[in-house]
């Protein structure tokens, strides 16, 4: 008998079948011969990927033989472009149906922070189980961080930030002021305050000192740091560096004062300025100071006083702000550190 197709009607699912070829199907007996049957021609069903991260959703249509896919927004307009970022709410077809491998299935996504992604996800979803374990991790991270705040250490402090005053008159730098009262702070705290071109007040709870001894360092003294970094430049500096002293004291160890600030202008805080005093060498022998440290016996409390030219090395920086300044304060260690010796 020749090869040939026929159609054949149905009833149950009221639609047309093509059978293949070589196969013979008596509709009045239902007897199907040359050993086919329609099920082999049935295309296949569609697996279910509803609740899948995207990225999984398409591995298990391809798995299932099936590369056609369109994603589609099912909240917005939006593009997916990362599929790990993106869940699966529906698709087209739903689950078990059957499709020609060849079609496209419809997945329409959403993003686990998006509203209302909770109640579109199964409960079965392995996306909507991973939501409420961050949810409850976040929960638990903030009643952890409100429990101990109670108890917690200060807070870091803050950037310093100053004001700009205006230059000040044409009378040239200001006079070195004088150190102040030599007064204790709580351990690791200090306080600052700028005058002059630029003014304002800081105080920090943030401490570290140091002491370099001979051999342990290319610098060899104390140093003591208050604050963050601002732009990669201490909010307070203050170094006591050895030196040793020329004329009627030659030979003798001098430990030299060096007293830097760095802060952010009080409106933009986009730009930062610095300032830094220290004693200088003039020629001839002559010893000006620019700052001026005194110190505990246990060298634990240091007050200072310097004046120096506040300045930004910013490209975007107003040099019309540029001008002189006083630093002043008192800084308190933690700790005392030891003596680094002759």
């Amino acid at each position: 008998m020749g090869h040939y197709q026929t159609l054949f009607v149905d009833k149950s699912q009221h639609r047309l079948r093509r059978v293949a070829h070589g196969c013979i199907v008596v509709v009045a007996t239902a007897m199907v011969a040359s050993g086919c049957s329609a099920s082999e021609t049935e295309p296949p069903s569609v697996p279910d990927v509803t609740g899948l991260w995207l990225d999984d959703a398409h591995d298990t249509l391809d798995a299932a033989g099936f590369e056609e896919f369109e994603d589609r927004d099912a909240l917005g307009e939006r593009v997916p472009w990362v599929d790990s970022n993106w869940a699966v709410v529906r698709q087209e077809p739903a689950a078990d149906r059957s499709l020609r491998q060849s079609d496209s299935v419809i997945l329409y996504v959403g993003k686990p922070e998006d509203a209302g992604m909770r109640e579109l996800l199964p409960a079965s979803s392995p996306v909507l189980a991973e939501i409420d374990e961050r949810d409850q991790r976040d929960q638990s991270n903030a009643s952890t961080a409100q429990s101990t705040s109670a108890t917690a250490a200060p807070a870091p402090p803050e950037e310093p930030t100053f004001r700009y005053s205006g230059k000040p008159d044409d009378a040239g730098p200001p006079a070195l002021p004088p150190v102040p009262d030599l007064v204790p702070r709580l351990p690791g705290t200090a306080r600052v305050e700028v005058s002059g071109a630029w003014s304002g007040t800081w105080e920090s709870t943030s401490v570290n000192c140091a002491a370099y001894r001979p051999g342990e360092s290319t610098f060899r003294g104390w140093e003591y740091v208050a604050g963050p970094s601002v732009g990669g430049k201490s909010a307070l500096g203050i170094k006591l560096h050895s030196k040793y002293a020329d004329g009627a004291d030659e030979g003798r160890l001098r430990f030299d004062p060096d007293v830097s600030a760095a802060f952010r202008d009080e409106d933009s805080r986009t730009i930062v300025w610095e300032a830094n005093g220290s004693g200088v060498d003039q020629p001839g022998g002559d010893y000006v100071p620019q700052a001026v440290v005194e110190v505990s016996p246990d060298r634990s409390t240091v007050s200072f006083g310097a004046v120096g030219v506040a300045h930004s090395s910013s490209f975007f920086a107003d040099y019309n702000q540029v001008g002189w300044v006083t630093i002043t304060g008192t800084l308190t260690c933690a700790e005392a550190p030891p003596e680094v010796g002759e």
